[in-house]
């Protein structure tokens, strides 16, 4: 039945982690002792705040490729988190916007890890600025739907992505102000500038969405306030204000159940992620009552 659709597109999910990974072993075997030529590779390719000129301007679009071949747990986290949340926004934002994203957020964390370290000077290499602009992106769209796992892989957690994103924005800014304005080094890689300058573009990219394709991001902002912020009616609502409540939802309800129909024409049902079969099943019920 589906031999007539067009084959699905490789996500480019799949390709950046390939690169990335690709990259990685590359750099393992320029490391070795019959070559001995990573340090080049990276001084090359890494942005270098001495070596930084119109000649290797360039390396504002390369750093994100090199990782320290020492450290595989570095890369694995990139990993990790560029497919978890790959597999949530690129079927919402396509791969050109999904890509874009992330390259913006490299691009402002470079240029934010640049500004503040130019007197003291350094090296930037890794891709986790451009992930953390996503996770933001993410929490964004996403802000309380749970998910668990398991710390230092013993400990079992169940966050929402708007805690995780806030958590690591307090552990980046302590860093910031203490390390990186004042020139002290960390005792392990990191930077918490560039950290910072990819969270802020994942949210620049979050305000721009939602102004331009309330389709996808709507506009409400009432359901990611606390409830101690949101105003509480002072009467007890009637049974009937109950009843008309619920259709309030209905267009931005509709404009979610017209793009997952449209989804399933094009991709079949098993393309559906748990959110989006949530949202079909809040509909049915909705009809249902009416």
């Amino acid at each position: 039945m589906r031999a007539d659709y067009p084959r699905e597109k490789p996500s480019v999910v799949i390709w950046m982690i390939a690169a990335l990974v690709g990259a990685y072993i590359l750099q393992l075997v320029l490391w070795s002792s019959w070559l001995n030529a990573s340090s080049q590779v990276q001084a090359d390719l890494a942005l270098n705040i001495p070596g930084l000129a119109p000649s290797h301007i360039w390396t504002f679009a390369t750093f994100w490729l090199i990782h320290d071949p020492k450290n595989l747990f570095h890369l694995g986290l990139v990993v990790v988190g560029l497919y978890t949340v790959g597999k949530e926004l690129e079927p919402i934002i396509g791969s050109r916007r999904f890509f874009g994203i992330f390259a913006l957020s490299l691009f402002v964390g470079a240029l934010c890890w640049t500004a503040v370290n130019w007197r003291h000077g350094g090296s930037l290499i890794g891709s986790t600025a451009g992930v953390l602009g996503l996770l933001v992106l993410c929490a964004a769209r996403f802000p309380d739907r749970e998910f668990s796992f398991l710390m230092f892989f013993v400990f079992p957690v169940t966050l929402t992505p708007k805690l995780f994103v806030l958590g690591l924005l307090a552990i980046d800014l302590f860093a910031f102000t203490f390390y990186d304005v004042l020139g002290n080094t960390l005792p392990f890689s990191y930077a918490p500038s560039a950290h910072l300058g990819g969270m802020l573009a994942g949210w620049m990219a979050f305000c721009y969405l939602q102004r331009t394709d309330p389709r996808l991001f709507p506009s409400n902002p009432s359901p990611h306030l606390p409830n101690w912020i949101q105003r509480k009616p002072s009467v007890s609502p009637s049974p009937n204000a109950v009843q008309t409540a619920t259709p309030a939802r209905s267009p931005n309800l509709r404009i979610e159940v017209d793009r997952i129909l449209d989804k399933i024409n094009s991709h079949g049902f098993a393309a559906l992620n748990a959110e989006e079969k949530r949202l079909l099943a809040e509909a049915k019920n909705i009809l249902g009552r009416r």
